[in-house]
């Protein structure tokens, strides 16, 4: 039996993918897909605690500390752990199969 080492001439690389990369563009787009509940500004900006007490997932400001903590929460598609962090307008804070678009108190 003879083997020929076939890599010197043909590129393999192209019939394996990194699933996991794949997922993560899937995840990238899922906000499009699902339904997003908007929360108007009365002012210029809203705290992330405040907004987890407007939903009610949280009853005090200083129960969105240990939420955080235990749980993802991304603001624009980046985990966030400060509770003070300031939400503006255009700002989509998701967590769990939870999407909330920041809208401006302008807006209509």
């Amino acid at each position: 039996m003879i083997f020929i080492d076939l890599s010197k001439y043909f590129d393999f690389s192209y019939k394996f993918y990194n699933l996991n990369q794949i997922s993560g563009k899937i995840e990238k787009y899922r906000l499009e897909v699902e339904s997003v509940e908007n929360v108007k500004l009365k002012s210029e900006y809203m705290k992330l605690q405040d907004l987890l007490k407007i939903v009610g997932i949280i009853s005090t400001g200083g129960q969105a500390k240990g939420f955080l903590d235990e749980y993802e929460v991304l603001v624009n598609n980046e985990r966030e752990t400060r509770r003070g962090r300031k939400l503006r307008g255009g700002d989509i804070v998701t967590f769990g199969d939870n999407n909330f678009k920041i809208v401006d108190k302008d807006e209509a």
